[in-house]
């Protein structure tokens, strides 16, 4: 290893298994990329060096991702993507798994008996666009609010194309805020947020679908007096679909 050099490249000895190269932390790191080749290929790349009238030989570090190069079953048997593969290791598949068992479990929550209120579905946002439903509420009445005691919001993200490379990158935060025309009261704004929020996520990161029943109970009073009510949602970077 040269001082100023961009990487290395270990040869492994005769007849001996390759081994993970690198620091477990960033302490002991080299700050290169490092690699392990096998005796074979070692020996190949040092006649391909001695056959340069240079002397040197130009090396790439890459990755290719591939389309369906990973796939998964989930619960129902049914095949899904398991996102973007930048570090295509067993980590990325485990989380992967984490994934299709939090979906499983949500469709489970799904099933349950509730009163649903739909506000919008496949209503389109892009960039700094907002998403907007307009929806006509009835006031709860005493009996219903003793027959439903939790808020909940079911809230999907989905985006173009057929697959997951075809999503917007990086994570936008995602505001959901609802505004009842005959509501008594606002209350105050806090820090990062304001009165009339009501929920908030973050875009998945290319990914096709994203998935979220979330507990708001503590928010039912913004809805409570019903009325005539404007529900928002804004997503940041990218074309999606809001569903909730």
């Amino acid at each position: 290893y040269n001082e100023g050099g961009g990487g290395a490249v270990i040869v492994q000895d005769s007849n001996e298994a390759l081994t993970e190269v690198g620091a477990s932390s960033s302490i002991d790191a080299l700050g290169i990329v490092v690699t392990m080749i096998d005796a074979v290929a070692g020996n190949w790349l040092q006649t391909e060096i001695d056959n340069q009238e240079s002397g040197v030989l130009a090396i790439v570090f890459n990755y290719s991702s591939h389309a369906g190069f990973f796939f998964a079953v989930d619960a129902s048997g049914d095949l899904q993507q398991v996102g973007w593969e930048k570090y295509p290791d067993l980590m990325m598949l485990g989380w992967a798994g984490e994934y299709l068992s939090y979906t499983a479990a949500l469709d489970e929550r799904l099933m349950r008996p509730s009163l649903v209120i739909p506000v919008m579905a496949d209503t389109v946002t892009k960039d700094s666009n907002t998403a907007e439903a307009t929806v006509e509420l009835a006031p709860f009445t005493p009996e219903q609010l003793a027959l439903y005691s939790t808020m909940e919001l079911y809230f999907s993200l989905g985006c173009t194309g057929v697959r997951d490379e075809d999503c917007p990158t990086w994570d936008h935060c995602i505001t959901v805020t609802v505004d009842c025309h005959n509501r008594s009261n606002h209350g105050l704004a806090e820090p990062g947020g304001g009165p009339t929020e009501l929920w908030r996520g973050i875009t998945s990161f290319k990914r096709r679908s994203g998935r979220w029943l979330t507990d708001i109970t503590p928010f039912a009073p913004l809805i409570y007096e019903g009325g005539t009510c404007d529900f928002s949602v804004k997503t940041g970077g990218g074309t999606w679909f809001v569903s909730e």
